[in-house]
């Protein structure tokens, strides 16, 4: 569903004219493209997903913490993150930087994928430059539910 989208929302941004067209029509394709991650992070977002995976398991000594108080046990807790916010600021940036370099990545694969499609579906090669095919007039202005998904007949 989401590259039928993505392949009819590129010809349809392929074949606009004008500029505030493109940009209307690019607001509402992207809009239809993020509509299932809209639905899954409704019900349950992966960021939440991702925070679970990522969590490290706390291991709670309870022998050691029965016998401090509560004003040495807030201490150690200090003390603990304290040391590790050093690390994690570093594990952050890598993270940030290794995910969204991939994401970037594959949206530009993805997006160059469709354009390609949609220029060697629509265009001819000629004289080193593509050039649109030549487009024929319906043959009549009916249609039925049948032709709406079997454009071919």
């Amino acid at each position: 569903l989401v590259f039928a989208t993505a392949r009819a929302g590129i010809s349809f941004l392929m074949e606009t004219a004008g500029v505030d067209d493109i940009i209307v029509n690019s607001v509402a394709l992207g809009f239809l493209l993020t509509l299932d991650d809209l639905t899954s992070t409704a019900l349950m977002g992966s960021e939440t997903t991702k925070l679970l995976e990522v969590c490290m398991e706390f291991e709670l000594d309870t022998e050691a913490l029965d016998e401090m108080k509560e004003d040495d046990i807030m201490q150690q807790f200090d003390k603990e993150q304290r040391l590790n916010t050093g690390m994690s600021w570093l594990k952050l940036v890598g993270n940030i930087l290794y995910y969204k370099l991939f994401n970037m990545l594959m949206v530009a694969t993805v997006t160059g994928c469709f354009v390609g499609h949609y220029y060697m579906s629509n265009c001819d090669w000629n004289h080193n430059r593509f050039v649109s095919k030549t487009m024929y007039a319906p043959k009549d202005m009916e249609f039925s539910i049948w032709t709406t998904f079997m454009r071919r007949f």
